[in-house]
């Protein structure tokens, strides 16, 4: 293999590190000027800052330096071909001039790129619309110029009584402040700051300073794109804090990194221990190449390389350490804070609860608020279970609110009590009923009780909680009559439902369908079909016609299942057990409750579906709804049976029907013959 790439990876290794010998990325001292010499010439919180800002500076150079990996291996390869082939001369006149401009690297910060996948690229942030022509630039300090007139102690004592956060403002506030606070007269400042929120000394070999701790911990934005709300995942070993799209693209495998350099660097497992990865062998792009393009360098050296190593090797130490020690931290003050906001939230709800006993609320009300069902987002309890202590602006913002949902508890607890009072007399009208009645139950469920005109009444809040006698002994009167009339008026109704509804769809009128004819003349059809071990004999057809349309096959409804409307196809005597199956509810207030009678809806496509297939087998049209569920255990759907090989059968009638008109919809010339086979003596066909 030839060593012509190393080389020239070597030789411009060589070359950056002369230019930049006079910074080190572990300097700390070097790191507060470099900060500090950035700041000049450019606004207070430009992309040369360690802590944050304008980002738009920062993504440009940090493209130009690092960018994709795949992309800058392509570069750098194209780099070492250039190189190889310098000439001497021109060599030293590129030595000479960059000695004598002195250009200082780019920050390890500048050098972050921004993902294309991270919060910044996708989130599209609303300009903010300016006032007239007005202009920010070259703004005054304001009222806050008398600060730089305080003496450098005393504005210095200020500072540390302030957050890191707020230290971090400051600075960026205005270029005159910045060049104040960020420099290195201000390090104790800040690590007396940092000292006051418990953080962890920062060791002398972590290579970052106290300025760039203090936004790696308490600044809630990403160092690269500068998108706020990151997720609460932290890259402690990489000494940044980044969103997950900027991870990605900042952080690459060490193998990939080190093969832009040449096979040779990357099969080296030396470079590999000198910094702390992320997991799974993933570095800081930034970080890894400064590592090895040093490690290079050192190799014309043998006593310079191992002190390379040797040092490289104590600083990852000293960052994996420190590392563990901010994991410490950051469980500590989460822990704190959430004992914090616990005992705030415990303030908050005794204080509001005293607050609205003092007006005159019970107890039991109190109770029946905090379980009450809310339609909106906002509720009593999350209004109550916030970390928040009351104060007299907090209370006067949610007492409104907080009254309107008491007096619907009140109001409701009130209407609970009638209810519990009404519940035991309903509950021994219905079992008088049922003796009466062979133990059917009776038409007319709790929820159409509280419906009549005297019940309703009597639930109005106006009235007293407790009820007169004088009122159970008129409904003992009433209610009877209305019990043995209710069945012949709902069927009553929903026959005129579904004769409206045959006659809109142009359905044969079913008084016109012979029901004293028990014959029928495909016989042979209807056997062929329904032939089982299981299945009725023809002869029990005879018996299973019905003279009324309500329980005829091809009738269905879509009914209303605990007051929500559904499209399954339902029988008449399914509507009637939803609504009238035990027709109390099991407690006053809470579990299952009933709600009152709503006429159900005729399906129309089910009946015109139904009474193809009962045609096309010669089933009477009057054949009942009963007898089909029984009758369709056998039945098979070819077209099924043949894609899938396998028996499909065991639906219902309803599924048939619904299965049919699916097969309809597809193929608009099919018929039943076609869909519906005996399970018995069905055979698969060749073609599938």
């Amino acid at each position: 293999m030839s060593k012509r790439p190393q080389r020239a990876a070597k030789t411009r290794a060589l070359q950056k590190v002369e230019a930049s010998s006079d910074v080190e990325l572990e300097d700390d001292i070097l790191e507060f000027s470099e900060m500090e010499s950035e700041g000049k010439g450019r606004d207070s919180d430009s992309g040369g800052s360690l802590y944050g800002g304008d980002h738009t500076a920062r993504k440009g150079e940090g493209k130009r330096v690092t960018g994709d990996t795949n992309r800058e291996g392509r570069s750098q390869k194209r780099a070492r071909k250039t190189t190889s082939g310098h000439d001497p001369q021109k060599h030293e006149v590129q030595t000479s001039s960059s000695s004598s401009f002195h250009k200082k690297p780019l920050n390890r910060l500048t050098r972050l790129v921004t993902g294309p996948e991270s919060r910044a690229a996708r989130v599209q942030v609303k300009e903010k619309k300016s006032v007239g022509n007005t202009s920010t630039r070259g703004r005054g300090l304001g009222k806050l110029k008398r600060l730089l007139d305080i003496p450098i102690e005393v504005f210095c004592n200020i500072l540390e009584h302030l957050d890191p956060l707020d230290l971090l403002n400051w600075a960026r506030s205005s270029r005159a402040l910045h060049g104040l606070i960020i420099t290195r007269s201000m390090k104790r400042v800040w690590q007396a700051c940092l000292k006051a929120h418990n953080v962890p000394p920062l060791p002398h070999l972590v290579p970052i300073n106290e300025v760039q701790l203090a936004s790696m911990l308490f600044d809630n934005s990403c160092q690269a794109c500068g998108a706020s709300a990151l997720n609460t995942a932290f890259h402690d070993r990489l000494l940044v804090r980044l969103c997950k799209g900027c991870l990605n693209y900042n952080t690459s495998s060490g193998s990939k990194i080190a093969k832009t350099y040449g096979k040779g660097v990357a099969k080296d497992k030396m470079i590999y221990d000198l910094l702390p990865n992320l997991g799974r062998n993933k570095y800081l792009i930034p970080d890894f190449q400064d590592i090895i393009e040093k490690y290079i360098a050192a190799h014309a050296d043998p006593d310079e390389r191992r002190n390379f190593i040797t040092k490289k090797r104590e600083v990852a130490i000293a960052i994996a350490e420190y590392s563990c020690s901010l994991t410490w931290w950051r469980n500590g003050k989460w822990s704190q804070e959430r004992s914090e906001n616990n005992h705030a939230q415990e303030e908050r709800e005794n204080s509001i609860l005293k607050k609205i006993t003092d007006m005159g609320y019970s107890d039991d009300e109190i109770s029946f608020c905090r379980s009450m069902h809310y339609d909106g987002s906002r509720s009593f309890e999350s209004i109550l279970n916030q970390p928040r202590r009351l104060t007299d602006r907090i209370w006067k913002s949610i007492s409104k609110e907080l009254l309107g949902f008491m007096e619907r508890a009140r109001k409701g607890l009130r209407l609970q009590k009638k209810t519990t009072v009404l519940l035991p007399f309903w509950e021994k009208m219905c079992s008088t009923y049922r003796e009466a009645h062979n133990g059917d139950w009776p038409k007319f469920n709790f929820a159409d009780f509280r419906e009549l005109p005297s019940v309703k009444a009597l639930l109005d809040d106006s009235v007293p909680e407790e009820l007169p006698d004088t009122v159970f002994s008129e409904l003992k009167l009433q209610l009877p009559l209305i019990l043995e009339e209710r069945p012949n008026k709902l069927e009553a109704e929903c026959l005129a439902i579904v004769l409206e509804g045959r006659e809109e769809l142009g359905l044969a009128s079913f008084d016109s369908i012979s029901t004293t004819t028990r014959t029928c003349e495909n016989e042979s059809k209807i056997e062929s079909i329904t032939f089982s071990p299981f299945a009725y004999a023809f002869d029990a057809l005879k018996a299973r016609t019905t003279d009324s349309p309500l329980y005829a096959a091809s009738t269905t409804f879509a009914g209303s299942i605990h007051d929500c409307d559904t499209n399954k196809p339902m029988s008449f005597q399914a509507v009637m057990d939803t609504f009238f199956l035990n027709p109390r509810p099991e407690r006053a207030r809470n579990g299952k409750q009933l709600s009152p009678w709503k006429a159900p809806k005729f399906q129309k496509t089910f009946a015109k579906d139904a009474e193809e297939i009962l045609q096309a087998f010669g089933f009477p049209l009057n054949v009942t709804f009963i007898h089909m569920s029984q009758s369709v255990s056998a039945w098979l759907c070819k077209p099924c049976a043949n894609r899938l090989r396998a028996y499909t059968y065991g639906k219902s009638w309803t599924e048939w029907v619904t299965h049919y008109a699916t097969h309809k919809s597809t193929e608009p010339d099919i018929c039943p013959e076609d869909i519906i086979a005996n399970a018995y003596s069905f055979q698969f066909s060749d073609a599938r």
